[in-house]
């Protein structure tokens, strides 16, 4: 008896490392299935907008998996939360790639968090994809890392153009939160508008949970401006409410941000008249394209799409091209993104060049009599 052991010892363990052999060898996840990662502000700055992305991915997922998928193999998107924070964006995506091994993640919305992840999307080559981070510096970030967005050249630049040959001022300021988003389309604005010969009289800064910005809107105030240029997210809507109290009127002018119904909900009638630059992007607007999604995204949420929403659809819509077109590897996604020429997407007929960014002409609209529309 005693003789035997030693053998069926051996047997057992030798049992055992073919089990872990075999698991260890085992694909990892379903072979019918392809799994992206997505980071997004779920929680904390930007959440609102994070709720529209998330909207938009599922929408262009659920419509992916129902035309075929990618050569028959489902799509699986996993979420992880960012919290609109770099360092929580930077675990989020860390996770995605060990973990869940996926070969793309598309987000962050913000810049700030964006910027964080793109130097570890390059180190390991996988791709990034933002829907909504504009910041300038992103063009230089890397080949692995693109958007469907424009820079904040374009949009600053725009706006900037705007202020100075058609609204005719010449002295603005600029109330700007104060984060990657803020520093880089600020500077933007300030440098082209004064390209053109206009003035910045003031630029004042807030914290991105700020809800009393009375001090800064007073410093501007006594500086007589022709007009404001407002950056940030929701807070613009405390901004707007609290300039009318102070009794502070000029022309407020902002960026595609401003397009929240929550800044119009905090705001009320002092969000009357702001001119900002946006996408060709409008729930009502007759393009096809847009058509088809706006009706299926009421009909799945029972409610109207914004643009982050819009620009998250196209986000996904734009990568599964890639992944159709050049293969699931993340090298192949990557070559295949910069292949992307005159996509007709929600926000807008998208090219994507040689850096990674997209090529898409903002315009302008306003709010009036409470409604977001185009600038006649």
């Amino acid at each position: 008896m005693s003789k035997k052991i030693p053998w069926l010892v051996a047997v057992g363990l030798v049992a055992v490392a073919l089990a872990v052999l075999v698991m260890t060898n085992r694909p990892r996840g379903n072979p019918q299935e392809i799994t992206i990662g997505a980071i997004l502000p779920l929680t904390g700055e930007g959440a609102a907008y994070g709720e529209a992305a998330k909207r938009g991915m599922d929408l262009a997922v659920q419509q992916a998996n129902s035309e075929g998928g990618i050569d028959g193999r489902t799509i699986r998107l996993v979420y992880e939360d960012s919290q609109g924070e770099p360092k929580s964006g930077v675990a989020a995506f860390q996770k995605l790639i060990t973990v869940d091994r996926v070969p793309a993640v598309l987000g962050d919305l913000l810049s700030s968090v964006t910027l964080s992840v793109a130097p570890i999307a390059n180190r390991r080559e996988v791709v990034l994809l933002s829907p909504a981070s504009s910041s300038p510096k992103l063009t230089d970030a890397g080949k692995y890392v693109f958007r469907n967005c424009p820079s904040d050249v374009y949009e600053g630049t725009v706006m900037a153009d705007c202020a100075f040959n058609t609204l005719g001022y010449r002295r603005v300021a600029i109330l700007r939160i104060n984060n990657e988003y803020g520093v880089g389309i600020g500077g933007v604005f300030s440098r082209s508008f004064t390209e053109r010969g206009g003035t910045i009289l003031a630029e004042e800064s807030y914290a991105a949970d700020a809800t009393d910005i009375r001090t800064q809107i007073t410093k501007i105030a006594s500086q007589n401006p022709q007009a404001v240029y407002l950056l940030g997210h929701k807070q613009l809507g405390y901004i707007l409410r609290q300039a009318r109290e102070l009794g502070f009127k000029t022309q407020f002018l902002s960026t595609v941000t401003f397009e929240d119904p929550e800044i119009l909900k905090l705001a009320g009638d002092a969000a009357e008249g702001v001119i900002y630059s946006a996408s060709k992007f409008s729930p009502d607007s007759e393009d096809a394209v847009i058509q088809r999604f706006a009706n299926a995204y009421e009909s799945k949420y029972q409610s109207e799409p914004n643009i982050f929403a819009g620009l998250s659809y196209d986000a996904v819509r734009i990568l599964f091209i890639a992944m159709r077109d050049g293969g699931t590897e993340s090298n192949k996604i990557r070559d295949a993104l910069h292949r992307v020429e005159s996509y007709p997407g929600v926000a807008g007929e998208t090219t994507i060049d040689s850096n990674g960014d997209a090529v898409l002409t903002p315009v302008l609209k306003t709010v009036r009599a409470g409604e977001f529309v185009f600038l006649d």
